[in-house]
């Protein structure tokens, strides 16, 4: 009897163990793959959208260097020089005024250096030293951000400076060489996403690849996983400098980790008294924290395809349209691209917030002029993109036409924002093919750039800049 209660309580232990390594190999470690899945998915979304906040702030920063060099009259002091017309004492007392104006604007700037023949013609803010060979070859814009000797091994860049060629046509003039700060880089939607962000090197970018390891190599090429840390890695142009968007991996899979093992337990110590409803209960579990990740993940998606400060539609979003829409339509439609003019002389006279609001005042009534089930997209800067429904050119001709007697009708501080745009229809026939998509694309952007090309032809209107209202727009909520 001793030995067949013996057996008997072998047999239940062997059932229970059964039933506990079946559990977990059919049912959790499935369960646990998916959560770690939804949670790479989600971690991808974030740290694209915090990348691109942060590639937001160093295009600024570009932007604003390349708007010292462009300035006309000043070049044309650089070339009387040249010709022997003026002294060099006296291109810098020309220069200095007028080169103040322009850096007065600029936000996140440490200091700013003029160079000219190899001499310091201007300087401005904080002084930094400046090599001949920092300037000397350069043959267009190029950034470099500047790492502390033995910083912190994910880069840590001190400052980052933009040297700004001047050109006269092809001839180089000068350099700019702008000093920003890097502050406004991490509040790019890092603190939003729990996020740190790095500035790295090239070269430490490959190491980081070279020695990531499964399941995050398969995931992306841009994934990367080292000490603990998962990051992933978005190029910055003209630099060979890469963002890096990271967090610890704990942090993402500890909370999912925990609650399998945990529940896990609670199974076992269950299985004996009530196995069916135990299992229930975790499953259900488990199914309220999947579909909480699929939420968030929601939101995620949200995040990355909107522009946060016009609220348009994202070229992210434009090209999964692309790749999961376009295929399946049926009838025809108008592509349309629309450019601000004269955005450039809004920065340099009113500072990068008036740009911002003008962005803000053309989105609000691009949107306000398409219809329901047409889109709007911020294409980059001061470009848009319009998606018209159905519709041959002259029908977008006249969505572009009301839109242009809206910005009459709402002028901004005092002037009325003016636009060049450019339109391609596809026919019905065509309607479905990615190729005719992207070639339409390609003929609205040059149609656009032609109109734009024709104003530049025409005589300018004179003084245009100092029509501007300068005092900022109230907002609807003040009297």
């Amino acid at each position: 009897m001793k030995k067949t209660f013996k057996r008997i309580r072998i047999m239940l232990a062997l059932l229970v163990a059964a039933v506990a390594a079946s559990a977990y190999l059919l049912l959790y470690r499935p369960l646990y793959g998916a959560f770690r899945n939804l949670t790479l998915d989600n971690f991808l979304l974030s740290a694209t959208a915090v990348s691109d906040g942060a590639n937001g702030y160093v295009e600024r920063c570009k932007e604003g260097a390349a708007s010292l060099s462009s300035r006309t009259m000043i070049k044309k002091a650089i070339l009387a020089y040249r010709r022997g017309e003026m002294s060099f004492e006296n291109l810098e007392a020309f220069t200095l005024d007028p080169y103040r104006e322009g850096v007065t604007v600029l936000s996140e700037l440490i200091g700013v250096v003029r160079v000219v023949d190899g001499r310091v013609l201007v300087r401005e803010g904080a002084p930094f030293a400046v090599k001949p060979e920092t300037t000397f070859g350069v043959q267009g814009l190029e950034l470099r951000f500047d790492f502390a000797e033995g910083g912190n091994p994910l880069g840590d860049p001190e400052a980052l400076t933009v040297v700004s060629p001047i050109f006269e046509g092809t001839l180089i003039l000068g350099y700019d060489v702008a000093r920003f700060e890097l502050g406004g880089l991490g509040g790019a939607g890092g603190e939003k996403c729990c996020m740190s962000l790095a500035i790295i090197p090239g070269g430490e970018a490959a190491a980081l690849r070279a020695g990531t390891e499964e399941p995050f190599r398969s995931k992306s090429d841009s994934l990367v996983g080292w000490n603990g840390n998962l990051g992933l890695l978005k190029g910055i142009p003209e630099s060979g400098a890469f963002i890096l968007a990271y967090l610890p991996a704990r942090e993402l899979f500890s909370n999912g980790a925990s609650f399998a093992a945990m529940n896990l337990l609670r199974f076992l110590l269950l299985l004996l008294v009530l196995l069916g409803g135990s299992n229930l209960f975790i499953m259900v579990s488990l199914r309220g924290i999947l579909t909480g990740m699929e939420l968030r993940g929601d939101a995620y998606r949200e995040y990355a395809i909107h522009d946060p400060l016009t609220g348009l539609l994202t070229r992210r979003f434009l090209e999964l349209w692309v790749e999961s829409e376009v295929e399946n339509l049926s009838e025809g439609y108008a592509l349309a691209m629309v450019d601000l003019d004269r955005f450039k002389v809004i920065n340099d006279t009113l500072g990068h917030d008036a740009g911002d609001e003008a962005l803000t005042l053309l989105a609000k009534l691009l949107q306000g002029a398409v219809r329901s089930g047409d889109f709007a997209v911020r294409q980059g800067g001061d470009e848009f993109l319009l998606w018209v429904r159905g519709a041959g050119e002259e029908l977008a001709k006249s969505v572009l036409e009301r839109l242009e007697t809206r910005l009459q009708e709402e002028p901004f501080r005092g002037v009325p924002l003016e636009i060049s745009w450019g339109i391609c229809a596809v026919p019905r026939s065509d309607s479905n093919s990615r190729a005719a998509f992207t070639k339409a694309l390609q003929t609205a952007d040059s149609r656009m750039y032609a109109m734009k090309n024709a104003k530049k032809k025409a005589p300018a209107e004179p003084f245009f800049k100092d029509r501007f209202d300068r005092s900022p727009a109230l907002s609807p909520s003040e009297p």
